[in-house]
């Protein structure tokens, strides 16, 4: 047992060299501590895949790697960290050049008992043949802590809340980097809770591997700080019963899937996005049940069968790609006041259907003439099947006439002939038209975007509109005034200048041709 530090072997550790068992922490309100540090090194192996190498079986076991020392657990070396139900076990990996290297065996993190894994200030966990799994039976609780430049985690796949409950936290230039899959809750009932926080800190599943959150539990993935998280393909929300949250935060943080990005497969998923935080794939997909939040950029395609709420409260999502929402698909916009309120930007073409959904926040009441543009596109081919907006009070209502050509939506009185914005049609209007005649679109009542004769028309078809008392009225006055006649006339006979001639002939008792 050479590179054995002093002291490295006390109570509750049992090592039976012959037949290669060993184990730290054996019996339950034992422990057992091994210290390999300074060039150490231990070869460790077994032609036997039943015969365990375990840290912490029913009582409390640890194993120091340290400063530059390796531990070599070879051929059918089965590793295993808090083993049974009162099982503690910890491996401290801690130092540039010290090494951790498991040939052929998982290494389970908590398999019924608890288990965790430190790899710090440049240590290294090669898995070479198989599998990290973290929380390995339903009443395992397993954890691993990646942290400081060059600390590294290697392995075919890494599993993170298997069966039972993990976690996974990478900061200060920490990486864990996986060739085949990494999966947080793998199986149903499992958790798994995942951070990767910090500049030069990532979470790589290489080549053609997969990083998906939600296998078939509950599961949530923190990107922060300028940290990286990235994949062949990401995936959230995979199983039927799984459950997979992400937010993404911070400028330089980003969600990457070089394939393509499926936010909800079989399972609810939520993406969000705040403070510039980015999610990129050259196809993304938003899943029923599914949504994507918040205030950040979404870099690709986008496909929305679920839902799509800029903003964490109210606040702009950058789409740089096209946009296609689709029959099933939603669009939530927020209003908080006319300097806050929710806008979805898009650099490509917005292909438009299924529902707009508007909401007012923090009891935000619109009123008369304010304007919300909501949305943005490079071009633009549809329209929403659905418009969900908020009910007005006070004789307003919403006008969509520029919805699909600014991406805007304003707030009119109920009359469009109510020109002086007072909630009825009345001999002010009338007024208020005379002096925008011809000069401005003060009083233009049929959107056409002038003051004009039809304007004229529409107050009097509307006159005593929105008046409490109309029995006070008998009948639309007569305009007075040679002035007003005169201009009457004049629009009038504009009018009739623009009228289109159907068959040579027109009806004086067709009021459409007025």
């Amino acid at each position: 047992w050479g590179g054995v530090s002093v002291g490295a072997l006390i109570l509750g550790a049992v090592i039976a060299v012959g037949s290669i068992v060993v184990v730290f922490g054996d019996e339950a309100g034992s422990e057992g501590t091994a210290t390999y540090e300074n060039l150490a090194l231990w070869n460790h192996s077994t032609g036997d895949p039943n015969t365990p190498f375990v840290v912490g079986d029913a009582g409390v076991g640890t194993l120091n790697i340290l400063s530059d020392s390796d531990v070599l657990l070879m051929d059918q070396t089965l590793p295993i960290l808090g083993n049974e139900a009162t099982g503690h076990g910890t491996i401290n990996l801690d130092g540039d050049g010290s090494e951790l290297f498991v040939s052929s065996q998982d290494l389970s993190v908590g398999r019924l008992g608890e288990g965790r894994l430190n790899i710090t200030d440049g240590g290294v966990l090669t898995a070479a043949a198989k599998n990290v799994v973290v929380a390995e039976l339903g009443s395992g609780r397993g954890a691993i802590h990646i942290t400081g430049a060059d600390s590294t985690l290697r392995a075919p796949s890494v599993y993170v809340g298997y069966l039972g409950a993990g976690m996974l936290d990478i900061d200060d230039a920490g990486y864990l980097e996986a060739s085949f899959e990494i999966v947080l809750a793998l199986n149903a009932g499992s958790t798994a809770t995942a951070t990767v926080d910090g500049a030069g800190s990532r979470l790589a599943a290489i080549g053609d591997a997969a990083l998906i959150i939600g296998g078939g539990g509950d599961a949530s993935l923190t990107v922060s700080g300028g940290a990286i998280a990235d994949a062949h393909e990401v995936i959230i929300g995979d199983g039927l019963s799984a459950v997979g949250n992400v937010l993404v935060t911070g400028t330089g943080s980003q969600l990457d899937g070089r394939e393509e990005m499926r936010v909800g497969y079989n399972g609810i998923a939520n993406l969000t996005l705040a403070d510039g935080g980015i999610a990129s794939a050259p196809l993304i997909e938003i899943n029923s049940q599914s949504s994507v939040h918040g205030n950040g950029t979404l870099l690709g395609d986008v496909t929305n069968f679920g839902l799509v709420s800029p903003g964490t409260s109210t606040g702009a999502l950058h789409l740089d790609g096209a946009y296609l929402q689709a029959d099933n698909g939603a669009l939530r916009i927020e209003l908080a006041s006319t300097l806050s309120f929710d806008q979805l930007l898009v650099t490509g073409m917005a292909s438009l259907a299924g529902t707009l959904d508007v909401a007012l926040l923090g009891g935000f009441t619109p009123t008369a003439g304010q304007s919300f543009d909501i949305i943005d596109w490079g071009s633009l081919d549809g329209t929403f099947s659905a418009l969900n907006l908020p009910v007005l009070s006070g004789g307003l209502s919403w006008n969509t006439s520029q919805l699909y050509t600014m991406g805007a939506l304003s707030v009119d009185t109920a009359f469009s002939a109510d020109f002086d914005g007072d909630g009825d049609v009345d001999a002010d209007d009338l007024d208020e038209w005379q002096a925008a005649y011809g000069v401005s679109a003060v009083a233009d009542a049929d959107s056409d975007g002038d003051s004009d004769g039809r304007d004229f028309l529409e107050w009097q078809r509307q006159f005593g509109s929105g008046i409490p008392s109309v029995s006070a009225i008998s009948s639309v006055p007569e305009p007075s005034g040679l002035a007003l006649l005169s201009l009457v006339g004049c629009g009038l006979a504009l009018v009739r200048q623009r009228r289109p001639v159907v068959h040579g002939h027109w009806s004086s008792t067709n009021p459409i041709e007025i």
